[in-house]
């Protein structure tokens, strides 16, 4: 007998915008129909990542039939040692992607506000809204540069989150350092800075980490492995932290 009673999803769910992966080469040729696909949708390494990490796979230190150890204590020592970041401050991720999601939960709740800019990474707005939080999107000047000015205005209203991706992706632009002490001196301490640096690699005007500690704001600078280092595959990103 059909029962009367029907699952009730989480109606944020039902909102959410949908997030435009890259295609694989494989399916992309699929759909194409052409067999000669340049593969710049993800942003992917076309070199691919470095020859000691292939070594890596075929030695005895990697085992796929173990799980890794959960505190990636490891990596977060070598990223510390590289960053200058407290270990117990350092966070690895399955992508910085799951730490995007994990901040979203960590710190949103229905009817808290999360800032953004747009165009951005999608991940950004959907991961909020599956909160439950409603996401304010500050539009990039008609010459593709952060909105300053704008920004301050959206950061008045004390958001529980703001996501700044710097480099931007996907526009390209890059946030300078007085760009970012503007934006620190309209920040509330109520608000999580979250600075998205997946293509930190490929610019050098700012480190988010000298943000991190200069501001004295509560802060997250996110990074990968997936871009520079041609690990996408892997899926390992990580947060450098201000606050344990």
């Amino acid at each position: 007998m059909e029962s009367d009673v029907k699952l009730v999803p989480n109606p944020a769910i039902a909102d959410l915008p949908l997030y435009n992966a890259g295609m694989n080469i494989e399916f992309a040729r699929k759909v194409s129909g052409r067999s000669q696909i340049a593969a710049l949708a993800s942003n992917e390494n076309p070199y691919g990542c470095s020859p000691k990490v292939r070594a890596m796979f075929a030695s005895d230190l990697f085992d796929p039939s173990r799980y890794p150890d959960p505190g990636c204590t490891a990596l977060r020592e070598a990223i510390s040692a590289r960053t200058n970041v407290a270990l117990e401050n350092i966070v690895v991720g399955n992508g910085s992607e799951e730490i995007v999601a994990a901040i979203s939960r960590a710190y949103l709740v229905t009817g808290s506000r999360a800032l953004t800019v747009t165009p951005s990474f999608g991940l950004h707005e959907i991961d909020p809204i599956a909160a439950g939080a409603t996401v304010t999107k500050i539009p990039m000047t008609q010459d593709m540069e952060f909105d300053i000015a704008a920004l301050e205005v959206a950061l008045a209203a004390k958001p529980a989150v703001f996501f700044l991706p710097t480099p931007s992706n996907p526009v390209g632009c890059t946030l300078g350092m007085l760009q970012l002490e503007r934006l620190a001196a309209a920040t509330s301490p109520e608000t999580l800075v979250v600075i998205d640096e997946a293509f930190f690699d490929y610019q050098n005007e700012v480190d988010g980490t000298r943000f991190l500690a200069r501001s004295g704001l509560n802060c997250v600078v996110l990074r990968t492995f997936s871009k520079a280092y041609g690990l996408a595959g892997l899926r390992v990103g990580y947060g450098l932290c201000s606050n344990a």
